[in-house]
């Protein structure tokens, strides 16, 4: 095989190469906008099946978009729906200065800290700093949430005096994980 043969097998190779993982970068975006749609047409009466038929649509899809949909997909499946972070910021808005983010925990919680747990784990592998932020609110609303009645004051302090007193719930490493991220987000620049 000559030189220029060569160069032409290495080019047509290229080019093969090339097309093939172009065409599997757009079939990857086309799943992830279809999931992204299939997310936009839920409603707050929408079931956790369905919210879990939009994540199957990106199965083995590990983009930024993939790992949106499900953060945002298992934020839905914990219980937290449009209306409820509405609700939420609402309060936030409406709260005094020092009782801003207390009320966000308080109203952001999941439904259980496994959903919170993933929920954190997905959003983290966005990359999108809104979202984790996001994430590290609800996780450490629902570790603290899981604590008996009381305020958020009251449920923390009891977090803090009974930790990991059902499996799962209120794990002081997490809360302080998350609140290292939180307390990034504020103090970063």
């Amino acid at each position: 095989m000559n030189k220029l043969t060569k160069i032409l097998v290495l080019l047509v190779c290229g080019a093969i190469v090339t097309t093939t993982l172009s065409s599997c970068e757009e079939e990857e975006d086309n799943k992830v906008a279809k999931a992204q749609k299939c997310l936009n047409d839920l409603t707050d009466a929408s079931s956790d099946a369905e919210a879990q038929a939009c994540m199957d649509k990106i199965s083995g899809i590990e983009s930024t978009g993939a790992y949106t949909i499900r953060c945002s997909a298992t934020f839905f499946m914990g219980g937290l729906t449009t209306s409820k972070i509405v609700d939420a910021f609402k309060l936030h808005s409406d709260a005094a200065a020092n009782e801003k983010e207390a009320v966000l925990i308080e109203n952001l919680s999941l439904s259980s800290t496994a959903e919170a747990n993933a929920a954190y784990d997905f959003c983290e592998k966005t990359g999108i700093p809104g979202l984790l932020k996001i994430a590290a609110l609800v996780q450490i609303g629902t570790m603290v949430s899981s604590q008996a009645g009381g305020d958020i004051s009251a449920q923390i302090d009891a977090c803090i005096a009974n930790p990991g007193t059902n499996p799962g719930e209120c794990d002081l490493t997490s809360i302080a994980s998350s609140a290292l991220v939180l307390a990034d987000s504020y103090c970063k620049g």
